[in-house]
C-alpha cells in the first residue's frame, strides 16, 4: 500500500491514503494542517497524520486535547516521540522514529510491547530490509520516495550561526557537505531545523523484492519539476528513468547503526 504525505492543501490531487502534518507539532514539511483542517478531511476521506516533533513537557500537555479530539476520527498516527504513546490508541500508532528501527531485534521490542506498526530506516540496504521483514510479524512501512531527512535538532541551528558571525540568511539554505561534496537543505523553522539530501532517495526499483511492506512517499521539500515527475511516477520501478535518483544506502551497508552492540 501507498500513503502520501501532502505538500499542499489540494487534497483532492491524491488518490492514494493521504498524511497529513499536524501544524505546530511536526517538523520539516511544506505544508501543515490544524485540527480544524484534519476534521473536515476526515468527513470526506480516509486521513492520517505525522506528529514528528520532539516534544517537551509542556508540548505534551498542550497536545492531549488535540489527541483527544482526533482519536475517533485518524486513521494512523505516525509518531516520532514514544510519549505520545500514552495518548493514542495502540492498534493506531505508527512508530516514525529515524535512525533507530533499523535491525528486527529493535523492531520486535516495539512489536512486544504493543506498538506493532513500525517505519523502517531508509538508510538500510536491501537486504537488510528484507532480512526484517523476514523475522518480524510488525506491519512494517518505509519511505520510498523523498528527500532524506538526515537530521533533525530542536537548536535554531541557521539563527544561532547567523548570530554567531554578524550576518544575515535564508532560513531555508543550500549547501555542500564537506567530505561527499553532496548538495544537503538545512530548513530552519520555529521548533527546531532540519537537514535534508538534496537529492531525490528512491528504491522503486527495488519493489518487486519488498512484497509485503508499506511505502510511505513524501512530497515536501522538491521543487515543481521533481514534485511533477514523482507524482506522475512514485508507483514506477522505473522512476529513475525519468528524475535523477541516489539509491546510495539501498546498496551500500553503514558499519555502524545506532542501538547496535560491538
Amino acid at each position: 500500500m501507498f500513503y502520501v504525505i501532502v505538500n499542499n492543501k489540494s487534497i483532492d490531487l491524491y488518490e492514494e491514503e493521504i498524511i497529513l502534518p499536524l501544524k505546530d507539532y511536526s517538523i520539516g514539511f511544506d505544508t501543515y494542517f490544524s485540527l480544524e483542517e484534519i476534521k473536515e478531511i476526515s468527513s470526506k476521506r480516509k486521513v492520517n497524520i505525522i506528529i514528528n516533533r520532539f516534544m517537551h513537557k509542556n508540548d505534551l500537555i498542550s497536545i492531549k486535547p488535540i489527541i483527544d479530539e482526533l482519536n475517533s476520527i485518524v486513521n494512523l498516527f505516525f509518531i516520532e516521540d514514544l510519549g505520545l504513546t500514552n495518548y493514542v490508541n495502540k492498534d493506531k500508532i505508527v512508530l516514525f522514529q529515524s535512525h533507530i528501527a533499523n535491525n528486527y531485534n529493535a523492531v520486535n521490542a516495539f512489536y512486544n510491547i504493543g506498538i506493532k506498526n513500525i517505519v523502517i530506516n531508509n538508510d538500510l540496504t536491501i537486504e537488510e530490509i528484507k532480512e526484517i521483514r523476514k523475522n518480524t510479524k510488525a506491519n512494517l512501512f518505509i519511505i520510498s520516495t523523498s528527500k532524506t531527512n538526515l537530521m533533525y535538532s530542536r537548536r535554531k541551528l541557521l539563527s544561532s550561526y547567523y548570530d554567531h558571525t554578524n550576518t544575515n540568511g535564508e532560513m531555508i539554505r543550500n549547501i555542500k557537505e564537506m567530505i561527499s561534496k553532496k548538495p544537503l537543505i538545512i530548513k530552519e523553522e520555529d521548533k527546531g531545523t532540519v537537514i535534508f539530501n538534496d537529492k531525490i532517495t528512491s528504491l522503486n526499483k527495488y519493489f518487486n523484492e519488498l512484497e509485503g511492506i508499506n511505502f510511505i512517499v513524501n512530497l515536501s521539500n522538491m521543487n515543481n519539476e521533481e514534485r511533477e515527475i514523482v507524482m506522475k511516477h512514485y508507483k514506477d520501478v522505473d522512476l529513475c528513468n525519468y528524475i535523477d535518483i541516489d539509491d546510495y544506502f539501498f546498496n551500500n551497508k553503514i558499519i555502524y547503526k545506532v542501538g547496535e552492540r560491538k
